[in-house]
């Protein structure tokens, strides 16, 4: 059942507030998208906040809260008995309920993945919200979900007022074709001028990680843990190095598995072929200092990386459990991770070719990947 309450009264001099709730501000493809999405905002009329369930500084914080956001948190804690089970949710409850009245929120945008969205749905209908949004992130699990698992998000999209995927893939994974049919597809915008090629940033950023000017720059971003992949990438390297002397390797982010990672390209002596940059907020600029880009996901709701590549002009190859909503050039290859082979032979051929590495803007710049446009549909959806 949904519960509209009508249309946001746009004679109101106060902006419309919007809670997001998400597990924390990370430099993730989620949070990107948020901040993507708040800077197209005119933050006049439409102000986001963000409610997460850890205490910490967070790679987003800053940034967000120089937009004219809030931050707020409520934290977890263990049950030790029944007992405890049960006041630990009513504790919750009143908190949550109490944030949205005192701070007036008309809609709450729920990313999902967070635990029993349900409840915050239900909550927040409760507390007198307008409008509550279901955003789906990601297409498929790592372990084989439990039974109740399509129910659950079943039930979740009957209570929103709005349900959100980042592709078709993952809404139909998420809540089955049937009602995933029903879904509003929203493609992640990025801001296109942004991820320009500049030769420029080339030079200082191979300056920078000492990267030689002639090397082959095999690129990815993303966080460093287990869906991402990068110890595919690693494996690639040790397996070119002979073919492509003087290949690099350049993975933009962090995680918990760097120690894992370096170890790895230690144990199988490309140590000195690769760099790990950790978290930065120049990925636009690192992007020019990349000849190809790499995407070898195990699972992906869309993957807002490869479009910041293709952006840039750079010959992408991603595996093919990513959605091929994400090609927007001709420069794409979607690949298999059981057949190595055809990686080193992308890479091969691309090392071979010359690309015009400013003519992607335009095509990216009038697709539904650009930010301006996921900003105007998000408008009309939190107004409606």
């Amino acid at each position: 059942m949904k519960h509209s309450a009508g249309n946001w009264n746009n004679s109101s001099t106060e902006p419309l507030k919007v809670l997001h709730i998400v597990s924390g501000m990370d430099a993730g493809g989620l949070e990107t998208l948020i901040m993507n999405l708040y800077h197209n905002m005119d933050r006049s009329k439409i102000r986001f906040d963000y409610l997460c369930f850890r205490d910490q500084q967070e790679f987003y914080d800053e940034e967000f809260l120089a937009l004219g956001g809030q931050k707020h948190v409520i934290l977890p804690e263990a049950p030790q008995n029944l007992a405890d089970r049960i006041r630990i949710h009513r504790d919750y409850a009143r908190q949550y309920y109490d944030l949205i009245r005192e701070n007036h929120y008309e809609v709450v945008h729920i990313h999902f993945g967070i635990p029993d969205s349900f409840r915050w749905i239900r909550l927040a209908h409760k507390a007198g919200v307008r409008k509550v949004i279901l955003h789906v992130h990601r297409a498929q699990a790592i372990q084989k979900e439990p039974r109740l698992f399509r129910l659950r998000n079943q039930l979740a999209f009957y209570m929103a007022d709005e349900s959100i995927a980042c592709s078709r893939l993952a809404a139909d994974y998420f809540f089955g074709k049937r009602l995933g049919a029903r879904t509003t597809i929203l493609k992640n915008g990025i801001d296109v001028e942004k991820y320009a090629y500049s030769e420029e940033n080339r030079k200082a950023v191979r300056a920078e990680f000492k990267i030689p000017e002639d090397a082959f720059v095999i690129g990815h971003v993303g966080g460093l843990k287990y869906p991402k992949n990068q110890a595919f990438l690693i494996t690639l390297l040790n397996r070119i190095k002979e073919d492509i002397p003087d290949a690099r390797l350049l993975l933009v982010g962090d995680g918990p598995d760097r120690e894992k990672l370096l170890k790895q390209a230690e144990e199988i002596g490309v140590l000195d072929r690769l760099t790990i940059t950790g978290s930065r907020n120049d990925v636009n600029r690192i992007l020019s200092a990349m000849d190809v880009f790499l995407f070898p996901s195990i699972h992906e709701g869309l993957g807002i990386a490869p479009i910041e590549a293709q952006t840039n002009g750079l010959p992408v190859a991603v595996s093919d459990t990513v959605p091929r909503d994400i090609q927007c050039t001709k420069a794409i290859g979607f690949l298999s991770l059981s057949d190595m082979t055809a990686w080193i032979s992308f890479l091969q051929t691309k090392r071979k070719q010359v690309y015009d590495r400013q003519a992607a803007l335009k095509a990216v710049k009038d697709s539904d990947f650009n930010s301006s446009r996921m900003a105007s549909v998000m408008d009309k959806i939190y107004r409606s």
